[in-house]
This record gives structure tokens, C-alpha cells and sequence, in this order.
């Protein structure tokens, strides 16, 4: 019979972040004897597919992701009561609305170890009285919170320029990331020839084509508008760079843009998948122009199979992108600099060490090495 460890409490905006972020990790913790309760919101579908994980209790309070006053009081009120009849060693609580409620909710009921866990900042390019609202908003989690963890260095060192309190609260784990690498799953294993032929032949690729992909939520912060200037850039040549976007687009204005790229020939788009790797496995170059991270997690990814990601230099992507070894960092929204460089790559100019890369994933981002760190993190004290 195990020895039971530690009680950990995650606090959650949506259930999805478990279910995604989280992959395979809650499972982990609870194998070695972390008892986990799961507070969160969500839909019934997302909320279902925790509960069938059975890696800890799953507490839906009702959080919603849009600021509402009403319902926030309401999920305010709920974690208070929860937490006056339960105990626990350590509460971690991330994603925005989740940090804010969370630490209120268990500093008001003197939880023992309260944990903030920042995974980016939606405000990262704000400016004005919206920038420093958030700001405020920030300052209160940090002041309620025992330690604060942060999932790249480079957002660590964002915080350390807006609150003196990091510099004793601030903690990253290893190099950053919430979940690593499945190193198996992202890599050429000769059990996904057939797979990838497969594939190939559904989206029309050619061994001869050179394939772009883009992967993520499709939005402006995702960087959308660049990524279209890019794509009409290379559109004017005579080439046979194809793109492959993988994801949902998240707002009327990315939609309409989508509806635009879809007209043009080289120019694919598949909706989320849970398969990602394998679409990933038949690019030559990964696009990532997105304006602001946390991590950049699927850059890592795309390191590991030695597929170089273009990048602009911002917090997050700082951390997961490594000059002329797993890709290139450009300065921020200059898309004409990327575009060149594609040409570059596509022109045999620029080549990159696939071993290289992929050694310094393994070295840095394996997921058993991101588990045992925040394992460790939970269980020292």
C-alpha cells in the first residue's frame, strides 16, 4: 500500500487546461501519491473527460472565462465555502481568473501553502489605465500568495520590473514549461510511416512540396495578421511552400481572415487535433509569430523533431526558442525579415542540426524531468 505524500488543490479557470495542459501530468502526480483535487469550471463534455482521467477528485465550482461580476461573486463565494470545510498542504492556482478568485478565496480561509502559478499575461502589449488595472489586479495575487511560480524566466523577469515581492516570491522550475515534451510522441518513429503517407496523401502533399505549419489558437495575439502578411508575401513567387494552419480560429476578425487565406492555392487548414505531431512531423519550418507567450510550448515540439521555428523575440518564446539551433527570433512584427529567412531555408541557405535541437529538448524539456521538478516543488516543504 502506497504512503500518501501530499494533498495538493489546482484551481482552474476551465477544465480544458486540465485536460490539455495537463496531459498525462495529473496522472503522474497521482501514481506517485499526490492526492489531487481539481477545482474548475467548463463545459459538461470537458468536465466529463476529467473525471474519466479518476486522478483525484474534480470540483466544479462554475467558473466562467469572461469577466462576469455576478457569476465571478457567485464562484467567489463558493471557493470560500469550499475551502472553510477543506484543508489543504498547498493550493496552486493559474490561468487568469483562476489566480485571482484563488487567492482570495485562500488566503481569506489561511490555506497553509499558496501557490501562483503565471502562465502568461493577457496584458502583455497593453498600455494606459487597462495596462495598469491589470497591474493591480497582479499585485493583489502576488500579495496573497506564499510563492509564485512563473513558466519561463523571461516572464519571471517581466514581474521582477512591475513588483519588488518576486524577488523573494519568484520561483521557475528547471527551464520553464508547464508539461514538457512527450519526447516518443514527437519524433519520426518508424510506427507513424504509414500514418504520415496517410496523412500526406489527405492534405495533398507532395514529397517534393515544403510545408509551413502554424499550430495554435488562431487569433490576434496569436499573431494572424502577421502570419497573413507572411503568406501573401510568399504567394507572390513561384514556389511550392504550402501552409497548414492546425487550430481553431477564436474571433470574427481571424475567421475572416482564414476565409481569405482558404481562396489561395497553397493554403490548408485542419481544426484542432489531438494528432498535432503528426501534421508537425511533415513540415520543414514551424511559424510561430505570436506577440505574446508564457511558454511557447509547441516550439519545443517542434524542436524535437528538428523542424526549425521562426519566431519573434518575446516573452515566452524567448525561453523556447534557441538562435540558429531551433530556429530564429525576429524583432517584433518585423514580417518582412521572416519572410526573407523562409527563403533562405526554402533555398537550402540556412540549415539547422535536427540532433541538436532535439538534444536540447531532451535535455531541458522531457516531461519526466518537468514532473519531477514540480514533484519536487510540491513535496520539499
Amino acid at each position: 500500500m502506497r504512503t500518501l505524500k501530499h494533498h495538493l488543490c489546482i484551481i482552474v479557470t476551465d477544465a480544458i487546461s486540465f485536460n490539455v495542459l495537463y496531459e498525462d501530468q495529473l496522472e503522474y502526480l497521482s501514481n506517485n501519491a499526490v492526492q489531487l483535487t481539481l477545482i474548475c469550471g467548463g463545459s459538461n463534455e470537458e468536465i466529463f473527460k476529467l473525471r474519466e482521467r479518476c486522478v483525484g477528485k474534480v470540483v466544479n465550482l462554475g467558473f466562467v472565462r469572461k469577466t462576469s461580476i455576478l457569476i465571478d461573486a457567485l464562484v467567489l463565494l463558493r471557493l470560500i465555502w469550499h475551502f472553510i470545510w477543506n484543508r489543504y498542504p498547498t493550493v496552486i492556482y493559474t490561468t487568469p481568473k483562476a489566480l485571482l478568485l484563488g487567492s482570495i478565496a485562500s488566503f481569506f480561509t489561511r490555506q497553509k501553502r499558496r501557490v501562483a502559478y503565471f502562465q502568461g499575461r493577457v496584458y502583455e502589449n497593453f498600455s494606459g489605465p487597462l495596462r495598469k488595472i491589470f497591474i493591480i489586479l497582479d499585485t493583489l495575487v502576488v500579495r496573497l500568495s506564499h510563492e509564485t511560480l512563473f513558466v519561463s524566466q523571461s516572464l519571471l523577469d517581466e514581474f521582477k520590473r512591475e513588483f519588488k515581492e518576486i524577488e523573494t516570491k519568484g520561483v521557475v522550475l528547471g527551464s520553464g514549461s508547464i508539461n514538457g515534451v512527450n519526447l516518443k510522441k514527437f519524433s519520426k518513429i518508424p510506427e507513424n510511416s504509414q500514418k504520415l503517407e496517410k496523412l500526406r496523401s489527405e492534405l495533398n502533399i507532395s514529397n517534393s512540396d515544403f510545408l509551413i505549419i502554424i499550430v495554435g489558437r488562431i487569433n490576434r495575439d496569436k499573431g494572424i495578421k502577421q502570419i497573413e502578411e507572411v503568406i501573401y508575401s510568399v504567394q507572390q513567387h513561384q514556389t511550392k511552400i504550402q501552409f497548414l494552419f492546425v487550430g481553431n480560429a477564436e474571433d470574427q476578425e481571424s475567421k475572416i481572415i482564414m476565409k481569405k487565406l482558404m481562396l489561395l492555392n497553397n493554403v490548408m487548414h485542419v481544426s484542432f487535433s489531438k494528432e498535432v505531431h503528426l501534421y508537425m512531423a511533415l513540415a520543414q519550418i514551424h511559424l510561430f509569430l505570436s506577440l505574446r507567450e508564457g511558454f511557447g510550448n509547441v516550439a519545443i515540439e517542434a524542436a524535437s523533431f528538428g523542424i526549425p521555428t521562426l519566431a519573434y523575440n518575446v516573452v515566452g518564446v524567448r525561453d523556447s526558442v534557441v538562435d540558429n539551433v531551433t530556429g530564429r527570433k525576429f524583432e517584433y512584427k518585423k514580417t518582412s525579415a521572416v519572410t526573407e529567412y523562409i527563403f533562405r531555408i526554402y533555398h537550402g541557405e540556412q540549415q539547422f542540426n535536427k540532433q541538436a535541437a532535439r538534444s536540447w529538448v531532451i535535455n531541458n524539456f522531457s516531461q519526466e524531468y518537468v514532473w519531477k521538478n514540480f514533484l519536487k516543488f510540491l513535496t520539499e516543504k
